[in-house]
């Protein structure tokens, strides 16, 4: 091959690689980054997340052969750099997923477990492979960026089982979600969704609790008490409490081999609730209800979902809640009043001109009873209280007056 030739060759060999490095360039600024991107079968394999925030706090999901997601998290509180070692006290292992009641949330820091919301972290996991570059930095930025990123930067894993997927440093900037992998900066962003997405990144445990408070089918339910406020308990004055027992029918009348087991709760009446399987007592006494309209009533502790309280407060006492399953521990519902602004502007406008003077002078703004939702604290088992807001609409299934199960039946 003469030297013309050779020539020839070799300039073509330093055009073709110009031309895959102008391609490269391209591909990697119009957002379509493979390090940064997931496709739809990665995200379906992904079964364990790992979140740490800048301060040290960290979230770990685990998402079982069931297809269900828990959660363990850890709260530090301070400062950057105030982390739990691994393997100390108050540490998360990356262990088997949680079971059973879970804690309400530590204020400030501590650890626990609680089960995840599956449809939020599906969200979550979709924005991964929405997602794509907005710009990419300058010299000058791109050193200004790893540097936050080194001081304050949070950090994402997205695994399958013991393979890394996915994975980065975080920090927001300006307006701005930055990350770095690969040793490279870049601002991201979700065109095909709201700018909320960055919220997922923000948070610690509660924007991703499952929303279910109770799911209770009306055979798993063996009593239903609620006791309204402003009546001593067992007061003859009271025509609003009442309690909805589940009364098994003898085993006299069920037949030997029945594995039924005789109710204790209603004994003097044994007779006549033999052919009913549930009874409703009140400050009047006690009554057989129709299996149709008990069974109707039980029917609203299926799927009941909650809100967080968020910024909510409680007023009075409305009344009690007090159901026990066939299997399982008490859950308590104690229902207030949400107090809310008053929504007066005259109000709102002068005290928040004296705020500046005194920040304690917010708290005199005029409160008023919310007309949508209540504060419901809720315990099972006796465990703490973990306090949250339900909407009346949904109280409402639940928790009837005495006089309801009265109607012509």
């Amino acid at each position: 091959m003469d030297k013309r030739k050779k020539r020839w060759v070799w300039s073509l060999a330093v055009l073709v690689l110009a031309v895959v490095f102008v391609l490269a360039l391209r591909y990697r600024s119009g957002g379509l980054v493979a390090e940064t991107a997931l496709s739809s079968e990665d995200l379906a394999r992904i079964d364990r997340i790992v979140l740490e925030y800048g301060n040290g706090s960290l979230l770990r999901f685990h998402k079982d052969e069931r297809g269900l997601w828990s959660l363990r998290f850890r709260l530090v509180s301070g400062g950057a750099g105030a982390a739990v070692p691994a393997g100390a006290p108050g540490s998360v292992p990356d262990s088997v997923p949680v079971r059973g009641t879970f804690p309400a949330f530590p204020g400030e820091g501590g650890s626990g477990e609680m089960q995840a919301d599956a449809t939020r972290i599906e969200e979550f996991l979709y924005v991964f492979n929405l997602w794509e570059i907005s710009r990419l930095p300058s010299e000058e930025e791109a050193e200004e960026w790893m540097s936050l990123l080194d001081r304050e930067g949070g950090s994402l894993k997205l695994k399958s089982g013991w393979k890394t997927l996915l994975k980065f440093r975080f920090a927001f900037h300006k307006g701005l979600f930055l990350i770095e992998t690969g040793g490279q900066c870049y601002a991201m962003q979700s065109a095909w969704q709201s700018s909320t997405w960055m919220e997922f990144f923000k948070g610690g445990p509660e924007p991703w609790r499952n929303r279910v408070l109770m799911d209770f089918p009306y055979d798993r339910i063996r009593s239903v008490e609620v006791r309204y406020a402003g009546f001593p308990e067992g007061s003859p004055q009271d025509s609003l409490s009442y309690k909805l027992s589940r009364v098994d029918v003898p085993v006299e009348a069920a037949g030997k081999n029945s594995p039924v087991e005789v109710s204790r709760d209603f004994a003097s009446e044994e007779t006549a609730m033999a052919s009913h399987r549930y009874s409703l007592l009140t400050a009047q006494g006690c009554v057989p209800l129709p299996d149709k309209l008990a069974e109707r009533y039980l029917s609203a502790f299926r799927q009941v979902f909650f809100d967080p309280l968020g910024k909510a407060r409680p007023g009075k006492l409305l009344y009690t809640l007090t159901l026990v399953p066939v299997k399982g521990g008490e859950i308590r519902l104690e229902v207030f009043e949400k107090l809310a602004s008053s929504g007066n502007p005259a109000a709102s406008a002068m005290l928040g001109a004296a705020a500046s003077a005194s920040p304690d002078s917010l708290a005199l703004e005029p409160l008023a009873a919310d007309i949508f939702k209540a504060v419901v604290m809720f315990r099972r088992d006796g465990n703490r209280a973990d306090t949250v807001q339900m909407p009346y609409v949904v109280l409402d299934k639940m928790v009837k007056r005495a006089s309801w199960f009265g109607q012509d039946w």
